[in-house]
């Protein structure tokens, strides 16, 4: 079980406000983006809680007494929803703070974005990379990320890095051809992007100008200003 990691002053805030909050017979939500933690931040302190959806709730015949509860903004009729739930506690996690749910929680924590954590963003993406290297049997792995990703894509960012360093070329060759299957019975030229948007990006990544892209991939540069401007990755200007 991943852990909730608080290294960041508003983190630690956070989880010791909750914390303090659990010991009140209260109702408590949690708001915060997607992939900020908000899921992980609660089982820390209710370790037991299960989370479900509205719509799950609804067709419960016996509701727990502490309830967790994921898409709240989703209730459409939130007084008839919290009436069926009065003498529940309810720990409930939301995107954002949608109107009328304040009167329904007495505490109301705001968990900021992982992007604005710096502490815990570097934290968590140690934590990934060593289990990605475990995971996949890996001696030595690292891995350039963006920082303004949320905890989802940033650990799908690491695990895709760290099974592209272990696939060999014929795996590759297998992916695709997997992913062409798929798709068939498309005709030849609606596959051709998959292979030239990729290729260009690494390019353009790789070498900058049209020129020495022109040069490394040995194309026409004519023919590949063309490409780059019907995929759209010329440079404006």
């Amino acid at each position: 079980m991943q852990h909730f990691i608080a290294r960041s002053q508003s983190s630690k805030k956070v989880l010791n406000t909750l914390r303090i909050s659990a010991n009140l017979p209260v109702n408590i939500l949690i708001v915060g983006e997607k992939g900020s933690g908000k899921r992980t931040l609660a089982k820390e302190v209710f370790e037991d809680l299960e989370f479900f959806t509205p719509d799950q709730i609804e067709q419960m015949q016996n509701v727990p007494a502490t309830l967790g509860i994921e898409e709240i903004e989703e209730v459409a009729n939130k007084l008839s929803f919290f009436e069926k739930l009065q003498g529940h506690r309810i720990i409930a996690l939301a995107e954002e703070l949608y109107p009328k749910l304040e009167e329904y929680f007495p505490v109301i924590l705001h968990l900021p974005p992982l992007s604005q954590r710096p502490e815990d963003f570097e934290a968590l993406k140690n934590y990934y990379l060593h289990q990605a290297k475990k995971d996949l049997g890996l001696e030595k792995f690292e891995c350039e990320v963006a920082r303004e990703l949320n905890a989802i894509e940033l650990r799908k960012a690491i695990y895709k890095n760290a099974v592209l360093q272990t696939l060999s070329q014929e795996e590759v060759m297998e992916f695709l051809e997997e992913f062409f299957s798929k798709k068939l019975p498309d005709e030849y030229k609606a596959f051709v992007k998959y292979l030239d948007i990729p290729l260009l990006k690494a390019a353009k990544n790789r070498y900058g100008s049209v020129l020495a892209m022109a040069k490394a991939l040995r194309l026409n540069r004519a023919t590949l200003t063309t490409k780059l401007k019907k995929y759209g990755l010329k440079d404006k200007g």
